[in-house]
């Protein structure tokens, strides 16, 4: 065999070794999920820090952000986050002009409108009683709470069960806002007594606030409750939704 056989044989190998190198790079760029179809779907939720937020910059934030952006990674769901003030949020979905929302307990008249999926998105936090470091009123039980005491909240968020019978059966005084830091404001101000909320969004929002020291919080000795991201009859009808939420767990918990 000449030297010429040999360099043109040597020649042949390498562009067979590159377009097999070229191959393989291919292969493995294919997104895996590529041969899936892409899932598109608007997810309503209010602020409600750490979980969401707003930046400075006017970006959507938050731990809840955190766990969606990386459920998109390397998966066929695409979702665009909407953010607004809770009670839209519900009817917006509940009418069917947005697909879905988070978070949310379950309820049996939530469960009229929504479709909730079989696993829920994660543990919320235990709910909480707060009122103001001065006040002398010490809190025992919810059933306990004179009538006369007004509780602020966000309108149509979900407490605890029990805090929600009581108040159904009008042994509880409500007071509603779209929004957490407007009643830790008015409680501050003395304007409500009492402020009834979920324990993380409360401690981050006083925070914010630069309110710290100024409440005491009592447990209302719930533990941790199931937040879900529930979703429009019409979605649901569309699509498997147990199967959306088994990919977002499964994306937003990767180690990946």
């Amino acid at each position: 065999m000449n030297l010429y056989s040999i360099r043109s044989r040597c020649r042949s190998f390498h562009k067979r070794l590159a377009w097999l190198l070229s191959c393989v790079f291919i292969l493995f760029s294919i997104k895996p999920y590529a041969h899936e179809q892409v899932i598109s779907f608007s997810l309503a939720t209010a602020e409600a820090p750490p979980y969401v937020y707003l930046s400075e910059n006017n970006e959507i934030k938050g731990t809840l952000i955190n766990k969606l952006e990386r459920a998109q990674k390397d998966s066929a769901l695409k979702i665009e986050i909407l953010i607004m003030p809770w009670a839209r949020a519900l009817n917006e979905v509940k009418q069917n002009r947005i697909d879905a929302i988070m978070p949310t307990l379950w309820s049996e008249d939530r469960a009229k409108y929504l479709e909730y999926p079989n696993l829920p998105f994660y543990s919320g936090d235990e709910s909480v009683l707060i009122k103001r470091a001065s006040d002398d009123f010490e809190f025992n039980e919810l059933s306990n709470i004179p009538s006369n005491k007004v509780i602020g909240k966000i309108r149509l968020v979900v407490i605890n069960a029990a805090f929600d019978k009581l108040v159904k059966q009008g042994k509880l005084r409500t007071y509603e806002t779209p929004k957490l830091d407007q009643v830790l404001l008015m409680l501050a101000q003395k304007k409500i007594d009492l402020v009834a909320s979920e324990g993380s969004i409360a401690a981050t929002t006083i925070k914010n606030l630069g309110l710290e020291g100024t409440f005491k919080t009592y447990s209302l000795h719930v533990d941790s409750t199931p937040a879900y991201m529930a979703f429009s009859p019409n979605f649901a009808a569309k699509y498997d939704i147990n199967k959306i939420m088994d990919i977002i767990i499964r994306q937003s918990t990767s180690t990946k």
